[in-house]
This record gives structure tokens, C-alpha cells and sequence, in this order.
């Protein structure tokens, strides 16, 4: 049998094992739908760095450092320095006697009709004089006046103010030294007020009657705890001219106000007729004694309530002298001009003082160049 008969017989044989039914459809699977691709991701874009400045170079020292100073050692605790004490606390002025910044005075010139041609001229040095001197003569200070009042029942003149002679009419005074009973005369040349034994025999004392008497117009005394004496200078006028010689002469007045811290510790003379401190009876001749300018603040602070002390006034402290004894009102205090070359001139007008040459308390005058415009204009009027 061939091979093509053989496998048709296994072809039957099979057949008929296994009835031949309908087909089986296929099975379809279900559908999904594809997944859509995945985008591609962005690139990342780079990061911006910003470059880094460079680090400037470090300026080199100019100049030499100083080193470093060493730490101190710490101390211990029980070897602490002691604390240093509080210096004290200066006393404080009442405000009515504070010092101003600026004096309230204007400054003033001497006018040309108050210059005196010779005035100031004497014999006399300004150096330290340790105590009370005598004058022994008139022309050391020949434009000292003493100021008579006529006592009532006496019947006679007494003296007891002094002046200076500012030129051949004017005495230069304290306006507390103008009173109702005088002055009547001015006694000029004279150096014993009580006797003409002492004088110059060729050149006697002249006794001049007094015209008239003119106080400051603000001249102000007030008595009581907080005495006040302002403005204490007047001026007295001579019936007729004064003579000149060789112990009348006028004294300068000062050419300009001068600052009082400038003429503080400076020295002066001061001359007068005043009581003695140890007798307490006048001194019939006349006397003269160094002083030293005091500052203005320790003038305030030595009389501090008991007297009100102005930028028109100067203070002196003489060791001792006749400062402020009775019967010294209106005594000058003068000094040399240019610093002791040149002529005298009268700078302070003796107003009042505490005690009798107290070393403690400081006379107090009445600063002239500080009055230079009234004298002008009373000087003109009268």
C-alpha cells in the first residue's frame, strides 16, 4: 500500500471517532486601546551663578600704630584701691551777686577837654610800701585835697572827706561826702590839716571856698542786712581856679575803661586823712599805704550778703592800712600809668569798707574809668 492510501485510511479512521461538528468560533480578545507614549521630560536649564568679586587687597599702615597696651593685673578683692574723696563742691553766690559773662559797662575814653597838659608829674615811685607811711612832701602828692564842713557849735571847719583835683576848678569825691552842712572849702598843698608847722613855708596851704556840689544822679545808699551803696562819686566845684606850683597839681583821670580781671593782683597807693585803727582818732597829717587790686569775685565773696558789689566798683586789700577807717570817704586810690612809667592817675574813689582796714574784708571804691561820660558832661554843664 502506498503511503498516500495509508494516510487516508488514518484520515477516516479518525473521522469517525470524532463526529465532525460546527466550528468553534475564534476567541477575540478585548480591546485596549494603546497607551499614548510618555512625553519627553524638559531639560533643566543650567543655574545662573553670579561670579564672585574679587577680594580687595588689604591698604597697607600708613604712620606708627601705638602697641597695644598691656591688661592690667587684675586686682583681689581685698586689695581694692580706696576710692579717692569727692573734691567739695565751690560755695554758690546768691543770684544777686552772680558775675555776669560780660561787665554791663560801656566802654568809655577820656575826652580832650578833661586832659590836663602836666598832670600826674611827682616826685614819688610806685613800689611796695609794707605798712602806713607819712608824706613828707606835698609834691609827692600834690593833687590831695582835704574837704572842710563847718560844724555849728564849734564855729569852725572840720575835715573829713578827701578828694583829688582833676584839674584847676574839679574835686573828684565820694557822693557821700556831699552833705547839707558841705563841703564849704577845699584845703589844697596842706599835709597837717591842724597845723602850718609842717608846710612849706614859701608855698603855703591854699583854702579855696567851694562853688557848688553835684552827687551821681543814680547815687543810691540803702542801709539794713543787704546794704547797697551805689554810684558813690560826686564832684566839687571851686569858687575860683586853683593855683599850680610845685604842691598843686591835678592829678590824670584814666585815658580809658580798663577790664577789672586785667587789674587784678596789680598795685596801688592809697592816701588819706582817715582815722587810725589802733587809736581810733584822726590822723591830722597825711598818709599813704600800698594796696593790691583784689578780682572782682573775690571781692563778692568776701562781703557775699552784706553788700552788693558791681562791675563799677574796685576792690583793694592793704596790710594794714587806712582803707576804710572813718574819715577816708573819697580817698583815691592811684597808681602809675604804663606800667609804672608814666604819669599818675586816680583810678578808684574810696566808698566804704568793713571794720577798719580788716585784713578779712577788702575796701571798696568806685571804679573811675567806668565814669568817664558823667564827669565830661558835669564837668561841661556846670
Amino acid at each position: 500500500m502506498s503511503v498516500l492510501g495509508t494516510c487516508a485510511v488514518a484520515l477516516l479512521a479518525l473521522a469517525a471517532a470524532h463526529p465532525q461538528g460546527p466550528p468553534t468560533p475564534p476567541t477575540v480578545p478585548p480591546f485596549t486601546p494603546p497607551t499614548p507614549p510618555t512625553p519627553p521630560t524638559p531639560p533643566t536649564p543650567p543655574t545662573y551663578k553670579a561670579p564672585t568679586a574679587p577680594t580687595p587687597p588689604t591698604a597697607p599702615t600708613v604712620g606708627w600704630l601705638p602697641p597695644t597696651p598691656p591688661t592690667p593685673p587684675t586686682v583681689p578683692p581685698d586689695h581694692t584701691p580706696p576710692t579717692p574723696p569727692t573734691p567739695p563742691t565751690p560755695p554758690t553766690l546768691p543770684p544777686s551777686h552772680t558775675v555776669p559773662t560780660r561787665p554791663p559797662v560801656r566802654p568809655q575814653a577820656l575826652p580832650d577837654h578833661l586832659r590836663e597838659r602836666g598832670c600826674g608829674r611827682s616826685s614819688l615811685i610806685q613800689k611796695w610800701t609794707s605798712g602806713v607811711k607819712r608824706v613828707e612832701f606835698q609834691g609827692d602828692l600834690p593833687w590831695m585835697v582835704a574837704l572842710g564842713y563847718r560844724r555849728r557849735r564849734a564855729g569852725r571847719t572840720v575835715y573829713r572827706c578827701s578828694g583829688v583835683l582833676i584839674n584847676d576848678y574839679w574835686v573828684l569825691t565820694a557822693a557821700h561826702c556831699i552833705k547839707r552842712r558841705g563841703p564849704v572849702e577845699a584845703r589844697l598843698g596842706d599835709i597837717d590839716v591842724a597845723s602850718d608847722t609842717d608846710d612849706d613855708p614859701d608855698i603855703p596851704p591854699v583854702v579855696v571856698p567851694v562853688e557848688d556840689a553835684i552827687r551821681h544822679p543814680d547815687y543810691l545808699a540803702k542801709a539794713g542786712p543787704r546794704a547797697q551803696l551805689l554810684h558813690d562819686i560826686g564832684l566839687v566845684k571851686l569858687t575860683y581856679s586853683a593855683p599850680r606850683n610845685e604842691v598843686i597839681r591835678p592829678i590824670c583821670l584814666p585815658l580809658a575803661t580798663v577790664r577789672r580781671d586785667d587789674m587784678a593782683e596789680q598795685e596801688a597807693f592809697i592816701a588819706g586823712w582817715g582815722f587810725r585803727p589802733d587809736t581810733g582818732r584822726p590822723r591830722q597829717k597825711m598818709h599813704y599805704t600800698s594796696a593790691e587790686i583784689s578780682s572782682h569775685e573775690e571781692c563778692v565773696a568776701s562781703y557775699d550778703d552784706d553788700y552788693s558789689v558791681t562791675y563799677r566798683m574796685l576792690c583793694a586789700f592793704d596790710y594794714p592800712g587806712i582803707d576804710s577807717c572813718k574819715d577816708d570817704s573819697g580817698t583815691p586810690m592811684i597808681r602809675q600809668s604804663r606800667n609804672g612809667t608814666g604819669p599818675w592817675e586816680v583810678v578808684g574813689i574810696g566808698s566804704y569798707g568793713q571794720g577798719c582796714a580788716d585784713p578779712k574784708y577788702p575796701a571798696v571804691f568806685m571804679k573811675v574809668d567806668t565814669y568817664l561820660t558823667w564827669i565830661s558832661r558835669t564837668v561841661l554843664l556846670y
